[in-house]
């Protein structure tokens, strides 16, 4: 799995970050031709590392790397975003669109719903009724489906 910069950021600031990420983000790193010695040392360690170890191998590597600066919280969410819509977009299996719609919704709320994105509060309550409301057969799955990728072409073609 890849991991771009501002995706690793966002697990950070979230406090959801792994080993794991710093790994594929050092990995990513490096797949797009950028070296410093402690890419290098990330790509070597391993997943259950101290993630303090790995954390400051990844501070060092900011600095050789001149990425001295923190994104914002919502570029990073945004960035985040992105890839769960192009992963949507490409996912085959309606039950992990429904998965991942339900992750774009917390970040939407998490970015204090921006109006560009409040066509997810609807989605939300649909996959709920869905899911939870056995007596409304007005909806239908296929066209829930369909709708969260309209709308996560709209959130690809932002950027």
């Amino acid at each position: 799995m890849t991991m771009d910069t501002l995706l690793l950021f966002y697990k950070i600031q979230t406090e959801t970050v792994s080993a794991k990420d710093y790994i594929s983000w050092a990995e990513t790193e490096l797949i797009k031709g950028r070296e410093s010695p402690s890419l290098f040392i990330i790509t070597s360690l391993s997943e259950v590392d101290n993630i303090f170890e790995v954390e400051a191998y990844f501070k060092r590597a900011c600095k050789e790397l001149e990425i001295d600066h923190h994104p914002s919280f919502e570029s990073c969410a945004r960035a985040y975003l992105h890839g769960l819509a192009e992963r949507i977009l490409n996912s085959q299996r309606a039950s992990e669109g429904f998965t991942l719609a339900r992750h774009v919704f917390t970040i939407v709320v998490d970015l204090d719903d921006p109006d560009d994105l409040m066509a997810w509060h609807f989605i939300s309550d649909q996959i709920d009724q869905l899911f939870y409301d056995l007596s409304n057969n007005d909806l239908s799955g296929e066209g829930i489906v369909r709708r969260i990728k309209e709308e996560c072409s709209i959130i690809v073609n932002q950027t």
